[in-house]
């Protein structure tokens, strides 16, 4: 393996739960890169300039900034941060598209929502306040473009790309020659990344992203991965150990769901109340990506039906009569 590569770490707030959200600045062989863009807050700028200036670095230095996905929380600052350096910008080949699509707030994303909701089976009276809280996230969105699209398995300044969709269509691992590896939110160490309902692309299915996410944990735990970069809280070792950390959660969440479904079975919505009894319109979004990410790995298994009643509410019921059926380990 080739030596480890100088990545730094900078840790930059943001005003959500989640906390702090990293970008990391990495001293290449072909330009001096950033890995994402943090959100858009004046905060979030001040703190990026702070931690730069801390290692000798100004923004107008940085001549490359890559993207590991494209949720606004790591994004947001793209458009100032090209604008005042120059910079070049990189990312997967779908991020533009996927922005449209999460953040457009037009008429098709508004009727688009409307309909998910109600097949989620969600209460009619909940469809303006989920809607008026995604909109609220308008002022965290300020993307510019990408001047050079970053297709699976190409190389970058010593980095690999490999592609590994589930907590968001765009999630990119790059994975350097010594094995350290900037992950994104696609594996984080005290947080279960989960997969993220998402409008697809014209002439797509929507994805069963859990089912997706799964499988890119299980390309990601086959990498000879030596240190991760994660895109919340401190670098980790041993990604085995936290992949399977994720993993066993899903299962724990099977086996409560097999454990209390009835013949009458439940729409996501019913399962998200269930598993969220505190649930509020700002994180219904997040629950029901959840539920409905569970219900569909279910499914995939063979182990619940999904029927549509006929309000048109996507409800899930045992596939078989006779009971429970085990849950795959």
């Amino acid at each position: 393996m080739s030596p480890s590569p100088s990545i730094t770490r900078i840790a930059v707030p943001t005003p959500f739960p989640v906390g702090d959200v990293n970008v990391f600045l990495y001293r290449g062989r072909e330009a001096l890169t950033l890995f994402d863009a943090a959100v858009r807050t004046e905060d979030a700028y001040a703190a990026l300039v702070a931690g730069l200036a801390e290692h000798g670095v100004a923004v107008w230095d940085l001549e490359r900034i890559i993207l590991t996905h494209h949720h606004f929380d790591h994004i947001g600052l793209l458009r100032r941060l090209m604008e005042e350096s120059g910079a070049e910008t990189c990312g997967h080949p779908d991020i533009l598209a996927q922005l449209q699509l999460s953040y457009g707030y037009d008429d098709r994303h508004r009727v688009y929502h409307e309909s998910l909701l109600a097949e989620l089976g969600v209460p009619a009276d909940h469809t303006d306040p989920f809607i008026l809280s995604r909109d609220s996230l308008r002022k965290f969105i300020d993307v510019y473009t990408l001047d050079r699209l970053l297709p699976d398995g190409v190389v970058v300044d010593g980095f690999t790309v490999h592609h590994v969709p589930g907590h968001s269509p765009t999630d990119t691992l790059f994975v350097h020659s010594s094995g350290a590896a900037v992950t994104g939110d696609h594996i984080l160490e005290n947080v279960n990344p989960n997969p993220i309902l998402r409008r697809p692309l014209p002439g797509h299915r929507r994805a069963k992203s859990l089912v997706e996410f799964q499988q890119s944990l299980r390309h990601t735990r086959s990498l000879g991965l030596t240190l991760c970069y994660p895109g919340h809280g401190a670098p980790f070792t041993d990604h085995h150990r936290v992949i399977d950390g994720i993993l066993a959660q899903h299962e724990r969440r099977n086996r409560r769901i097999l454990s209390t479904i009835t013949p009458q079975g439940f729409s996501a919505y019913d399962l998200a109340r269930a598993l969220y009894p505190a649930m509020t319109h700002q994180d219904l979004f997040f629950c029901l990506s959840v539920a409905v990410g569970q219900l569909e790995l279910l499914e995939s298994r063979g182990l619940l039906r999904q029927e549509h009643d006929a309000d048109g509410v996507s409800r899930f019921y045992p596939a078989h009569a006779g009971g429970e059926s085990p849950v795959d380990a």
